[in-house]
């Protein structure tokens, strides 16, 4: 049984017993990386960071390196708060391009640092963040930058017709959004649009998804915002 099955279903228990199942009977890094994806979606930061962290050796081992595999470790050490770890997985991707496959938006490297580096009031990573996204000429970096409105944000959210693709966008719209907001980490907007992002979901196949519930379960624990 495929434990995506479950994930879609939001039987994280049950997907994460899948998962394990499978990887027991066959290591492979589909499976890896499926049981890592279980593991952060039952709060189990430490298992998924050694899931990730074995998967990362692999692939560097391989040259099959990717982005969001980088940013995955990060957030692992963000969600166990570790944060100059966090910031050292964040910036990898920039940092050791040579070595980084860019595999799922190019652009998430950049604007997840930027907004560690509002997180943490790094001046160093958030320029390195900007000077990166100020390369780019995609969509969420022109957001980022302030070269294109959320208005024109919106705008090319309405015009995509498939609606499973329309549903991960969203949720990712959302999370930029919350991005751009950002002032400090009890900015409203900032907490609104993460809340978005989270309910929203993205079928669970977005990084962001995961950013989001993470950074909020965080912002909850320093009573930055109510429990709900």
């Amino acid at each position: 049984m495929n434990p995506w099955d479950n994930i879609f279903e939001e039987n994280f228990e049950l997907a994460l017993d899948q998962a394990e199942k499978n990887y027991d009977e066959n290591p492979s890094d589909l499976n890896l990386r499926t049981k890592a994806t279980c593991n952060l979606l039952n709060n189990n930061y430490q298992s998924a960071l050694n899931d990730y962290t074995d998967h990362f050796e692999r692939n560097l081992a391989s040259k099959n390196l990717g982005d969001v595999l980088c940013l995955k470790i990060g957030l692992c050490y963000y969600a166990l708060e570790d944060y100059e770890m966090a910031k050292k997985y964040f910036a990898y991707p920039i940092v050791n391009k040579s070595t980084v496959n860019y595999t799922s938006g190019i652009f998430r490297p950049s604007s997840f640092l930027l907004l560690i580096s509002k997180v943490f009031k790094d001046s160093k990573l958030e320029k390195v963040a900007i000077k990166e996204l100020n390369k780019s000429q995609l969509t969420i970096p022109k957001y980022l930058t302030n070269r294109i409105t959320e208005l024109e944000l919106t705008k090319e959210l309405d015009q995509i017709e498939n609606t499973t693709l329309k549903k991960r966008s969203a949720c990712v719209f959302e999370f930029y959004k919350a991005v751009n907001a950002f002032d400090n980490d009890a900015n409203e907007q900032y907490i609104y649009h993460l809340q978005e992002c989270k309910g929203i979901n993205g079928k669970f196949l977005e990084f962001e998804y995961y950013f989001a519930s993470i950074e909020l379960d965080r912002l909850k624990k320093f009573n930055k915002i109510a429990p709900i």
